[in-house]
């Protein structure tokens, strides 16, 4: 499931640029894309294999495969 653009929107509305965040079901990267572009930074965790390829294709250096109930303190 894709996060819509308006939920995206109201997000990123809440963060401050220079600070990190978790994006603990990173999917295809649409929230993790919009929070890098607004100049955080963005951990991601995801459990599709091919997901995780696609995030680090988009530049993403710290990103987990696995179930962010059961990944370890990052």
């Amino acid at each position: 499931m894709k996060t819509s653009p308006e939920i995206i929107k109201k997000l990123v509305s809440f963060t401050v640029p220079g600070k990190y965040v978790l994006e603990p079901s990173a999917g295809t990267g649409d929230l993790a894309i919009a929070l890098k572009n607004n100049h955080l930074g963005v951990d991601c965790i995801e459990l599709n294999k091919d997901n995780v390829w696609l995030l680090k294709k988009y530049g993403f250096l710290n990103v987990i495969n696995g179930d962010f109930l059961n990944v370890p303190r990052i």
